[in-house]
């Protein structure tokens, strides 16, 4: 049994529909019920916050993928050590923590702290996804408003890519301690950031895109099938 937390997110219900479709074993964890009806039997109700639901959420779990956060001390942090104290307990070896870029301190602190459990852990360190970086550029309610300097290089990937390694990661159930997911092409927050508005105005209704580049992804967002 796989337990994903965050599992409906943009990359844990990636990962659920990938899991699905190979007929693994696993439930997701999260505070509200995923939308999609095909993952809705997996999901169980879980709170980081204050350890609601992690016993029975654990529960014959050999592997945990870490996907939940919210940039609140109390779950990034202490909802890391609930579950790799409950995990502990239950007797899970191995724990696969993805640590996105950009991240907050308190994801930092989060591996910190894993690193020193008794658990096997497995650090997936990726760069934004072309969907991340999407939703953030919509939410933003100025030009230019962001928390990272214009000069900060990316190199996003698409959310699929993340979801097919994690699932590599599950199916070999090895210890690989840190590694990096990165996309194919380079460029500054700045150029990333002309992009979306270069195409913002043509964007249909979101839908899965397979995409190698970030003016890739915003291309195919144009278009309508």
């Amino acid at each position: 049994m796989i337990a994903i937390t965050g599992g409906t997110g943009l990359v844990g219900k990636a990962l659920a529909q990938r899991l699905k479709q190979q007929e693994q074993s696993f439930r997701i964890g999260s505070r509200t019920a995923p939308e999609e009806a095909e993952i809705l039997p997996y999901w169980q109700k879980i709170d980081l916050a204050d350890g609601y639901g992690l016993g029975n959420f654990l529960a014959e779990s050999r592997q945990i993928v870490h996907l939940a956060r919210n940039n609140k001390p109390l779950t990034d942090i202490g909802g890391t050590w609930r579950l790799a104290y409950r995990a502990e307990q239950h007797n899970i070896r191995h724990l696969i923590f993805l640590h996105p870029n950009p991240s907050s301190t308190y994801t930092s602190e989060a591996v910190k702290l894993l690193q020193t459990s008794g658990l096997q852990i497995t650090i997936m360190h990726t760069q934004p996804s072309f969907e991340w970086l999407e939703r953030y550029f919509t939410n933003r309610s100025k030009w230019p408003l962001h928390r990272l300097s214009s000069g900060t290089t990316l190199a996003p990937l698409s959310i699929s890519r993340i979801a097919s390694h994690l699932g590599e990661l599950i199916m070999q159930d090895v210890c690989e301690k840190s590694i990096k997911l990165t996309g194919e092409e380079t460029m500054t927050f700045q150029t990333a950031a002309n992009l979306f508005r270069k195409y913002k105005s043509q964007l249909q209704t979101p839908r899965e895109i397979s995409a190698n580049t970030w003016e890739e992804y915003l291309i195919q967002r144009t278009k309508t099938d």
